[in-house]
């Protein structure tokens, strides 16, 4: 199973053989089941209802953000080199 898009997988189960969201639904009831309180089961599936719903996947968010961090910590980090006197604060 592998999943190769948004709500799309494959899925090669020796004989049986899918694809796209049957494929996905499978891979996402095989992932849920192996998480271990039912609450934790219910969270994902409702992180995983809301990435569907939004324009963007959490990933690309994600990388989004901590590229924009990566940037402000090398842009201060050439600021310090330029000016050593100057402290470099790092905030999250």
């Amino acid at each position: 199973m592998a999943i190769i898009g948004r709500a799309s997988a494959v899925a090669d189960l020796g004989k049986l053989q899918f694809s796209g969201f049957l494929a996905w639904l499978a891979w996402l009831f095989v992932h849920l089941m192996h998480l271990v309180e039912f609450e934790n089961k219910v969270l994902v599936l409702i992180q995983v209802g809301l990435v569907l719903l939004s324009s963007q996947s959490r990933g690309a968010v994600d990388y989004q953000q901590r590229f924009r961090q990566a940037e402000t910590i090398v842009h201060k980090a050439k600021n310090h080199i330029e000016n050593p006197q100057n402290e470099i604060i790092i905030q999250n």
